[in-house]
């Protein structure tokens, strides 16, 4: 009889709407350890809950197959709350999880009828490090390939745009655990100026937002970028113009990539020379 381990983790940065990724450490009955870590994806629909159950169904994948009659697998995880559900104490009533909750579920279910004594158990963030390491690696090697869209913090967390009583800032994702901010400087797409390390995303510099930028007037306000554009793999930006009808001022606002703006540019200029 052998006693195996599964140490499990996963993040999402910033939470929810990021980075979701996971990492795991199997450790065998000598002590050998055997570890994976990647990118679950990014944006709408990722959160903690989510890479933490993928880092659980990952690891329960890549080694249920390793066990025979009267070996013992203990599960490890952070997370109280994917534990308890793991365990059937909590019901699972998120219905994207519920997915990865039934495919864990059987595996258990099929290990234990085999004679495999499966069990979960709660540890302290602490005890948990290596997974975490990994889950953050896999984050990390994404930010940098991507031109680090998301500006760190000491603390594992990255810096996200927050509003507060005296205006826009950037806060730590890890927030109210940890308390570190950055000053938000917009800056002009069109100058190209920004803050290296603070504003990723290039403002526009007026103090108004539904102004244009105050050395470019023809430049139309750049807002915060939300969303993301998978034909170029990019973030879209959010542009607000001001009409006026009737005496009435309009504020639409709309979110755009560059990219498909320029290419639809060079599409009417070819068929203005067909």
């Amino acid at each position: 009889m052998t006693t195996s381990f599964l140490y499990f983790d996963g993040s999402c940065e910033p939470n929810p709407d990021g980075v979701a990724t996971w990492g795991y450490v199997y450790v065998t009955s000598e002590g050998a350890k055997m570890k994976d870590c990647d990118v679950i994806g990014e944006g709408e629909g990722m959160t903690n809950n989510v890479a933490e159950w993928t880092a659980l169904l990952k690891g329960l994948e890549a080694f249920s197959s390793a066990f025979v009659r009267g070996d013992r697998f203990i599960i490890r995880g952070d997370s109280n709350l994917v534990i308890n559900q793991a365990k059937g104490e909590w019901a699972v009533r998120a219905q994207n999880l519920l997915p990865m909750a039934k495919t864990v579920q059987r595996i258990v279910s099929d290990l234990q009828g085999s004679g495999v004594d499966v069990a979960f158990q709660w540890i302290a963030r602490e005890n948990n490090t290596e997974a975490d390491e990994l889950a953050r690696k896999a984050f990390s090697d994404y930010n940098k390939s991507h031109g680090d869209i998301y500006e760190s913090c000491k603390c594992g967390g990255v810096f996200v745009l927050r509003e507060g009583k005296k205006g826009k800032f950037y806060g730590c994702s890890k927030y109210p655990e940890c308390k570190e901010t950055r000053p938000y400087k917009p800056t002009c797409k069109t100058c190209d100026k920004f803050e290296p390390g603070v504003d990723k995303h290039r403002f526009c510099k007026s103090t108004d937002p539904n102004d244009s930028c105050e050395r470019h007037p023809e430049r139309r306000a750049v807002d915060w970028v939300e969303k993301y554009c998978n034909r170029h793999r990019r973030n879209m930006i959010k542009t607000r113009t001001k009409s006026e009808e009737k005496g009435i001022y309009i504020l639409t606002t709309m979110w755009i990539c560059p990219d498909c703006i320029r290419e639809k540019s060079d599409d009417d200029e070819k068929d203005n020379y067909k």
